[in-house]
């Protein structure tokens, strides 16, 4: 019963009906608290919780974000936290490939560029 008890007892407890893998007509349903305790808690990104509530993303408008949207309307620069983010999404739409980053298109676009005709 030391320091790490009394860290740990400040911290906030993940919501029980809140899932990383919700089934997609639950996830739509979901409410901008909701979206944003999904993102803050269950995929471990609590920096982003008000951008999302500022954002007002529901579950409608979560599987519509495109790693742009991300990027421009939720501010969130980091491409790991926007991979994790469509990665959920994907894994709960239940698309079998991974979505692509913005950085990720530039960089194919590049070599395209590069190829001699």
């Amino acid at each position: 019963v030391g320091a790490v008890d009394a860290h740990n007892a400040s911290l906030p407890a993940t919501p029980a009906s809140v899932s990383s893998k919700v089934p997609l007509q639950i996830l739509l349903d979901f409410k901008v608290a909701q979206v944003a305790d999904w993102v803050a808690y269950n995929l471990g990104l609590p920096q982003y919780r008000d951008m999302v509530i500022q954002n007002a993303v529901d579950g409608l408008l979560l599987v519509e974000l495109t790693d742009d949207d991300l990027l421009t309307e939720l501010r969130i620069e980091d491409e790991l936290h926007r991979s994790l983010i469509l990665g959920a999404l994907s894994d709960i739409l239940g698309e079998t490939s991974r979505p692509v980053t913005q950085t990720e298109e530039d960089a194919a676009q590049d070599s395209d560029a590069a190829v001699p005709s």
